[in-house]
């Protein structure tokens, strides 16, 4: 359902009702993908937010990811190809992220600290809130596709 008169489905038609914001959220997603993480961190935690959230456009957005690792994102804990220390950190942080932020622990929060420093920290939390406000966005708006 779209609050949306002619319901657009489509985000940059959405968008595309006010350009000036359009450009502002491309311009802060371009900087969120330059951040000093590594890109399949990146990818893994927006995916996984977007699963948590069943945000479908973001979930049909194309993907640097192999489908078979979507597809093991939802159970990421007890699938192999999740073992690198640095991705389990920052796939803990996000869930809880866009869950329950206030459950995110100090341990948790140096765990993803000690793997990418305190920039990387900063970036996947900026790039985390940017991708919810997104992905909430488009559940509101009625956006199936980007």
């Amino acid at each position: 359902m779209s609050w949306l008169q002619g319901e657009p489905a489509d985000r940059d038609a959405v968008l595309g009702l006010r350009p000036e914001l359009a450009a502002a959220h491309a311009t802060l997603l371009a900087q969120v993908r330059a951040a000093p993480v590594p890109d399949r961190i990146l990818e893994l935690c927006r995916v996984r937010a977007a699963q948590l959230l069943d945000a479908r456009a973001a979930l049909a957005e194309p993907t640097t990811l192999e489908a078979e690792t979507v597809a093991a994102l939802p159970r990421w804990r007890q699938s192999p190809g999740f073992d690198d220390a640095a991705e389990r950190a920052c796939l803990t942080f996000a869930e809880l992220f866009v869950v329950d932020h206030h459950a995110i622990t100090d341990e948790q929060a140096a765990a993803v600290r000690d793997e990418l420093g305190e920039p990387g920290l900063v970036a996947l939390t900026t790039a985390l809130a940017v991708w919810e406000n997104q992905h909430r966005l488009d559940i509101a708006l009625g956006v199936t596709s980007a």
